[in-house]
């Protein structure tokens, strides 16, 4: 019998479009203070809880919910109306999920929608009992039923595709924000590292007399309370220290005997020497120092914006635990990083092809880049605390036969 449309007030496909403007709304009006300082991972899941739409769950089969009779005015053929009783019945189909939903048509103008009243969680209709036994009602109530499934499958193919596109957009849009505030302000401040180059870049380093000043650009001051920038070395700093690094792994492999016996602490002391040389800090001497026995590392601000460690290849398993040791000193913004693997082996080439393999099975990897220097690698991986930050990874793979140094 004759109650309110369904699926007759709206279109699904604007609907999801408006949705989508409203996603990109609601992250254009948050405050750039918020947008530099929110954490990405935790605000993008709460987006996109709040944007992905709940399909609708029907019940598997509609129910009757009362019967009754019911009186009707109908006219006779004298011109006078008579009042007529028949039975009736109500029948419910019970679902889930956004009640909006049955407004909503999923394929533009619906010509012949279904009808119903929504009463809580149920769609209601009332169907006549005819004198046949019941049979056309049942076949009443199975089109009527079917109808509105098939609308509501007909919704769901469009709203899981929203639903799976909804924490990428997120993301794309406050990191473009995000991205759009940092390049405005300038806020990574490059640490310039002027290096004097050598005719020979296999010779051996001779440390300047005249040491050099490393320059910090700090990006400017926010008031209390605000977003604070992240300090990071920029590219071209990154290459030349990783240019000092090579020489003097150079050295040591030229002459292995002269290292004999050294451990990854005392080589780690011959590389610091060797960067203190010709690098020179803000109000100190050294620039590079180091932590625990095998790093080195350059800190401004109390942070480290560069780590290196040295230790000899011991095996796969070790290499997987010189990563997440790696992974825990990091939380800036773009760090760079780089180990230096010495390989006793006599075949370092068996041990190199080991390392990508290795490296893209750890769980924070992202992935590797063209890297032009044999026995290099370099990859990008993620940071465990917030992984819209890229850190840089170069492993640098030396050899120090074992049979030399004994």
């Amino acid at each position: 019998m004759p109650g309110n449309f369904l699926f007759n007030s709206a279109d699904l496909a604007t609907t999801l479009r408006a949705r989508r403007d409203g996603l990109r709304s609601t992250i254009e009006g948050l405050t750039e203070d918020y947008v530099l300082k929110v954490n990405e991972a935790e605000y993008v899941k709460h987006l996109t809880a709040e944007y992905c739409v709940e399909c609708l769950r029907l019940n598997e089969q509609p129910e009757v919910r009362s019967h009754y009779e019911r009186e009707e005015e109908r006219p006779s053929h004298f011109g006078r109306s008579v009042r007529v009783k028949f039975p009736v019945v109500d029948v419910s189909l019970g679902f889930s999920g956004d009640r909006a939903l049955l407004d909503i048509s999923p394929d533009g103008m619906d010509m012949c929608p279904p009808t119903g009243r929504v009463e809580g969680q149920e769609i209601v209709q009332t169907f006549r009992l005819g004198i046949d036994g019941g049979d056309q009602t049942r076949r009443d109530i199975e089109a009527w039923a079917n109808s509105i499934r098939h609308r509501v499958g007909r919704q769901e193919s469009l709203i899981v595709a929203w639903n799976n596109e909804v924490e990428s957009l997120a993301r794309e849009m406050l990191r473009a924000r995000k991205e759009r505030h940092l390049r405005k302000h300038d806020l990574v401040a490059a640490i310039g590292l002027p290096v004097r180059r050598r005719d020979d870049p296999h010779g051996t380093y001779s440390v300047p007399v005249t040491r050099k000043q490393i320059r910090v650009s700090n990006p400017p001051s926010v008031p209390a309370g605000k977003f604070e920038p992240h300090p990071a070395m920029d590219e071209r700093d990154y290459q030349e220290v990783l240019t000092h690094l090579r020489h003097m792994s150079r050295t040591i492999e030229r002459d292995p005997r002269a290292f004999h016996g050294y451990s990854e602490e005392q080589l780690r002391t011959q590389f610091l020497m060797h960067l203190n040389g010709a690098f020179e800090g803000q109000g100190t001497g050294e620039s590079f120092s180091h932590r625990g026995k095998t790093d080195i590392f350059l800190r401004v601000k109390e942070r480290a914006i560069f780590i290196a460690e040295c230790k000899f290849w011991k095996g796969a398993a070790s290499f997987q635990e010189i990563i997440d040791q790696l992974l825990g000193y990091l939380t800036w913004r773009e760090s760079k990083t780089a180990i230096l693997l010495f390989v006793r082996n006599a075949d370092i080439g068996a041990v190199c092809q080991q390392v990508p393999g290795l490296v893209s099975s750890h769980k924070s990897f992202t992935k590797r880049e063209q890297w032009g220097q044999q026995g290099e690698f370099r990859f990008v991986l993620r940071s465990a605390r917030d992984e819209s930050l890229p850190l840089v990874l170069t492993t640098m793979c030396f050899h120090f036969p074992q049979a030399i140094e004994k």
